[in-house]
């Protein structure tokens, strides 16, 4: 595993993601005004971790929450959002004015990786710290 970084004005919050993860080649996303911090990474072979601090809570479908489990002294919710069989996940949680969404979306379903997205997604929220700035 590697640590990454996600920046914003009020907090800076680091994560593991494996070792072989990369910057992702397709840039800088454009953001909406509420999104304060964001960064995202590819992971070969397997899948894209999206990382966002936001201003607001994403409303999720509340069919699609698989979980709720406590990690960095936050409750995060887990939601399946694809077709339903781990391939788009998003955990999501709260802490005063900000919200924190992490994604993982598989890129290649048909190929063999030696970790799950929600293998992936889980080791990374055990792994988050969140420090004021």
């Amino acid at each position: 595993m590697t640590r990454k970084f996600v920046g914003s004005p009020l907090l800076r919050l680091s994560i593991d993601v494996p070792a072989y993860a990369v910057d992702d080649s397709l840039g800088d996303p454009i953001m909406p005004d509420w999104a304060i911090g964001h960064n995202q990474w590819f992971i070969d072979g397997c899948c894209r971790i999206i990382v966002v601090m936001q201003s607001q809570r994403s409303p999720f479908d509340v069919d699609a929450h698989v979980v709720s489990l406590d990690a960095a002294g936050l409750t995060w919710d887990l939601y399946d959002r694809g077709p339903r069989d781990g391939t788009t996940l998003s955990a999501t949680a709260t802490d005063g004015d900000v919200s924190f969404v992490i994604s993982i979306q598989e890129l290649f379903p048909d190929r063999v990786s030696d970790q799950s997205p929600l293998h992936i997604l889980s080791t990374a929220i055990r792994s988050i710290t969140i420090e004021p700035l």
